[in-house]
């Protein structure tokens, strides 16, 4: 297991050992459901979305409750968007239906007047569907109303992000159970993925339906909201978008646990835990279930915090030499081949990013003039808010001869489309699909890093042999010269990443620099190394940037963070790819909900319940 897993494992430990701390907090006032039997009780919430042709939506809705308090019962509708809400109806559990109001329901009647009485109560940003209590005590409400554009058309696929349960919801329901299906359709990972936020369960392709449930009751801080990615001919939509089903997956993936895990997908060691272990229904035994738990969590996160320190030490030298005891280098490294440098990191394990060379090809674009680094306005889901982004703007080719580098340009003009401006969401997007070809391409690149350096002399030919003697095969192997370039790599970046530090700098050295930032940027640190150059000598960027480009106005230290968001997009898009390989529920194939994200959705607000 990789470092960095282990650091994402030790994180989850930590964040479940504290949702396993805070239960035992707020097990004492749940026992409170019982004895408090006649406070109001959302028991369960029973969802089924039929989907239609269309794109349009029936929703059904059974409300299990125990009454006690308040006059009717409603659930906002504000996040529309261009969707709408038709054929609102509502129905006791003897199959009675209430009488609708239509759009002219009274907030302020009393519990006797909106007895048996349904209807729809218009707010400054959508509405709110609103029925009557009637008698208080255990009651089912089934109510049903027509969703229109609820699945939309996006340029490469079907779909929808809709938020079916509320949060600040009061009281908020103890269990949920969403069904999600079409008539004559078996949906499953050959025709959809799917995604859930905001509250604890999952969410699984269940008989050709779409499951998701909870596995403990929510409070008023959850919500249930469901992305979902048909594959093109299952619907015609009414309504379609001009943007890829990527931009809403993206926003909706911002801030969740999707997106945390980095690319890795879920921990099966979570996942695989029985979620009634967590919840036992006996209360007086609660302690004596916990406790052992919490032995074992912290006995875990000790052991994996001692693997971690002691992985982090044996990576502290390198051919026997501290690290950070490495004489500073101050010339290119390599003799100035930058895919030679990128070989070595790569071949000693010290390449912080593989994507890191396509930032460095980008910097040098960027003082050749053949590209420009800009913020441009992104439209967002529905094109209701936008933000600036990241983006590259093609301008010429001149000055790219290498192979290498001429391919890279070749793919970013693809990801980019009609427009030629490549914005981060569509490098990340483009990365995800075609990330075989971003990983040969990389491969290449090492490889004529690998031959460069047999010319320097840095590699041999040694003789192998594998399985008893039985096979024979040459391996390149780093030589005492290859060793010194390898720590000429190091070297180099020490001295970069201590360049405000060093006091024997000369005002030549200044002619450099903008190799040196090239090379910084292989290692990560482009932008932290060109704030110590601004520091230092501030008319540096002026006249070696500024004068030469049409950009001059913005701030060559925004240019290096853009350039990192860039490569930064194409690292996550890669290893999103590799974790949508299983049927994980970053990948889309199902699983745990996301406590978090969800952005950009549709349908839905907050609150609702009992008032």
């Amino acid at each position: 297991m990789k470092l960095r897993k282990k650091c994402h494992l030790l994180n989850k430990i930590k964040k479940y050992l504290l949702i396993l701390l805070l239960i035992i907090g707020l097990e004492s006032p749940s026992l409170l459901w019982h004895v408090q039997s006649k406070s109001n009780r959302f028991k369960s919430l029973d969802i089924t979305v039929e989907l239609l042709d269309n794109g349009d939506a029936w929703v059904s809705e059974v409300w299990d409750m125990s009454v006690y308090e308040g006059t009717e019962l409603y659930k906002p509708e504000t996040v529309l968007g261009v969707g709408d809400i038709l054929d609102f109806t509502v129905e006791y559990e003897s199959g009675q239906t209430f009488d609708s109001l239509g759009h002219d329901w009274d907030v302020s009647a009393s519990r006797s007047e909106k007895a048996l009485k349904s209807g729809i109560h218009e707010v400054d940003d959508g509405y709110e569907l609103c029925w009557g209590i009637g008698e208080y005590g255990e009651r089912t409400y089934t109510i049903r109303y027509r969703m229109t554009n609820f699945v939309q058309a996006y340029e490469e696929a079907d779909g929808f992000n809709q938020r079916l349960v509320n949060d600040q919801m009061d009281p908020a329901p103890e269990q949920v159970r969403l069904s999600i299906e079409k008539e004559g359709m078996v949906f499953d990972e050959t025709n959809a993925r799917i995604w859930a936020f905001g509250y604890q369960g999952n969410i699984h392709f269940v008989d050709g339906k779409i499951i998701a449930q909870t596995e403990a009751g929510m409070d008023g801080s959850q919500y249930m909201n469901i992305l979902v990615r048909f594959e093109k001919g299952i619907f015609t939509p009414n309504y379609e978008n001009d943007e890829p089903f990527e931009s809403l997956k993206d926003e909706a993936f911002e801030g969740s646990d999707y997106e945390m895990s980095d690319g890795y997908g879920d921990d099966a060691f979570i996942d695989d835990v029985d979620p009634g272990f967590f919840y036992p229904s006996h209360h007086f035994n609660i302690f004596f279930v916990i406790f052992p738990i919490v032995i074992i969590f912290l006995v875990v996160t000790i052991i994996i915090s001692a693997i971690i320190k002691s992985s982090q030490g044996s990576k502290k030298k390198i051919f026997g030499i501290d690290k950070k005891q490495i004489d500073y280098y101050r010339d290119l490294p390599v003799r100035g081949s930058l895919e030679g440098t990128y070989f070595l990191l790569d071949e000693i394990g010290e390449m912080k990013n593989d994507t890191d060379i396509m930032g460095a090809y980008l910097l040098k674009w960027v003082q050749q003039g053949n590209i420009r680094m800009e913020e441009r306005e992104r439209k967002r889901f529905l094109g209701l808010q936008t933000k600036l982004e990241p983006s590259i703007v093609f301008v010429h080719r001149q000055g790219i001869h290498s192979q290498d580098e001429n391919e890279l340009y070749d793919m970013l003009q693809l990801a980019a489309g009609k427009d030629e401006i490549l914005q981060e969401y569509e490098l990340k997007a483009w990365s995800e699909k075609h990330y075989t070809r971003l990983e040969s391409w990389m491969e290449q690149v090492k490889h004529h890093g690998e031959t460069q350096l047999m010319h320097l002399n840095g590699l041999e030919e040694v003789q192998k042999s594998s399985f008893f003697g039985l096979f024979h095969y040459t391996s390149h192997e780093l030589n005492e010269t290859g060793r010194q370039y390898a720590l000429q790599a190091l070297g180099f970046k020490n001295y970069l990443q201590d360049f405000t530090l060093i006091h024997e700098r000369e005002v030549y050295e200044v002619g450099l620099w903008k190799e040196y930032l090239i090379y910084a940027a292989l290692y990560g640190i482009a932008d932290k190394v060109a704030e110590s150059f601004k520091n230092l000598y501030p008319k540096f960027f002026e006249e070696e940037f500024y004068g030469n480009y049409a950009y001059s106005n913005v701030d060559f230290i925004y240019t290096m963070m853009w350039i990192n968001h860039m490569t930064r997009a194409s690292h996550v898009g890669i290893a999103n790819a590799h974790s949508a390989q299983d049927a994980t529920s970053i990948g889309g194939g199902g699983g745990s909900a996301s406590f978090g994200g969800g952005g950009g959705f549709s349908g839905g607000g907050s609150g609702g319940g009992v008032r």
